[in-house]
């Protein structure tokens, strides 16, 4: 009985992995913020923020006391990969590089200050 739902565990674990398009796979990881072009530059950055996409495709944005979890979902149009972050009935929407994610603003995470900003991969 503990081995079938060890097995049924597994089974559910990939088959919902498999569901994921290339460019889901590629992106999940740890990342931390990079660079970045502030509105202005003199209020304090936190630059140890961290952003995490799991592989059940939820997100969690952690920026100085803030955290902030949703859903994500990534896409290639040919020229671009997308990535789309959900939450509070909000879509934030970025691109991904090799190994980064860039934002032409963090608005939508009520991150006003920042102009652009760029997260880059630490760990798969």
């Amino acid at each position: 009985m503990k081995y079938s739902k060890i097995i049924l565990l597994g089974v559910s674990f990939f088959s919902f992995i498999s569901c994921m398009n290339k460019y889901e796979k590629e992106a999940i990881g740890k990342y931390e913020l990079y660079q970045y072009d502030l509105e202005n530059p003199l209020k304090e950055v936190d630059n140890f923020s961290q952003l995490k996409l799991n592989n059940d495709k939820t997100f969690e944005l952690k920026y100085g006391e803030k955290i902030i979890t949703g859903d994500w979902s990534a896409n290639d149009n040919g020229d671009w990969t997308f990535i789309e972050f959900e939450y509070q009935n909000k879509k934030i929407e970025a691109r991904v590089g090799r190994d980064e994610i860039l934002f032409d603003s963090a608005n939508g995470f009520g991150l006003e200050n920042f102009k652009s900003l760029e997260y880059t991969k630490i760990e798969n």
